[in-house]
């Protein structure tokens, strides 16, 4: 899923207050993407004239989504931003332990269900 991967490329490519900055603006989108999703759907099947294709205009948009990201997303290498590119995997213990000390990931990751919450409750 995207909001698994993503926030970890924009930590790599971006330092400090610019990365709070984008992961903000990124965490900010994944709502106003989900509201306009319902907007762009009917809207299209009005001027369509048919229901399906308020369906069918999504797989559109992520099929150019997807060729956007194969020819233009460049992978930086891991914490490569912060000088830190000889970064060596912990075990996965103590990464969930390093997670749960850590107060602004397990409060993004509690807003980000409310959020969630909110949209299928909405939807």
């Amino acid at each position: 899923s995207y909001s698994t991967i993503a926030p970890t490329l924009i930590s790599d490519m971006f330092v400090k207050e610019t990365r709070s900055r984008m992961l903000a603006l990124f965490y900010f989108a994944i709502p106003v993407g989900s509201g306009l999703g319902y907007i762009v759907g009917s809207k299209t099947a009005e001027l369509a004239g048919s229901w399906q294709w308020g369906l069918r205009a999504t797989p559109i948009a992520g099929i150019l989504a997807v060729v956007f990201i194969l020819f233009f997303l460049e992978d930086p290498p891991r914490g490569h931003s912060e000088g830190h590119g000889d970064m060596q995997a912990q075990s996965y213990k103590e990464d969930l332990v390093s997670l749960g000390k850590n107060k602004t990931f397990v409060l993004s990751t509690l807003a980000f269900t409310c959020v969630t919450f909110c949209t299928g409750a909405l939807s």
